[in-house]
């Protein structure tokens, strides 16, 4: 069994056999287990050189073998085949504009959003830069406002220390005054 070098011979000997199925023209000397024959291959490449052949695409191997066809078949079929060949090629280029629209679309597209994400990256950085400023502010008088608890603390500490020592002197006092009335009492009764 023959293997084939370039993929796109086997490609192109499948999309003629088929077409010749439908025609009803399909020879079985031509078929070898679902490959082309050598003469086939030879027929249709016959101009191209194996290196130059590589570099090829798709539609030149299409112009190729629609070209090695005429000489092969019949003129009738020959147009046949050159119509329908040509017929696919002019729909691969109109999936091939169609894609390219699609892409131009795409891209127009991801610049759209590459702009937005740009504007909403910018607006993020100015929040977070405002939220770290809030933040600073408010570690600023929270620490503020404990410093006043503590000193209002220590104040208030100092306070009840001392109207508790001024309650005991005034008591004392009461005392004192009370003795004194007393004794005053005692003294002219």
């Amino acid at each position: 069994m023959k293997t084939f070098k370039y993929q796109h011979h086997n490609d192109m000997y499948m999309m003629m056999t088929s077409f010749y199925q439908k025609q009803g023209q399909m020879d079985d000397t031509k078929r070898t287990e679902g490959k082309p024959s050598p003469e086939i291959l030879t027929v249709s490449c016959r101009s191209y050189p194996p290196s130059q052949l590589q570099k090829r695409t798709n539609c030149d191997t299409l112009v190729c073998v629609a070209a090695s066809l005429a000489t092969a078949t019949t003129a009738g079929v020959a147009v046949k085949e050159i119509e329908a060949l040509k017929q696919a090629l002019q729909e691969k280029q109109n999936q091939l504009l169609a894609m390219e629209t699609v892409c131009i679309r795409e891209s127009e597209r991801q610049v759209e959003l590459e702009d937005s994400i740009i504007a909403w990256q910018d607006k993020y950085d100015r929040l977070y830069e405002s939220h770290k400023r809030v933040q600073k502010v408010n570690q600023s008088l929270e620490d503020k406002l404990l410093k006043l608890v503590d000193r209002n603390s220590g104040e208030r500490a100092q306070l009840t220390g001392d109207v508790a020592t001024l309650s005991i002197r005034l008591a004392q006092a009461n005392f004192n005054i009370a003795k004194l009335q007393r004794e005053i009492i005692e003294m002219f009764s």
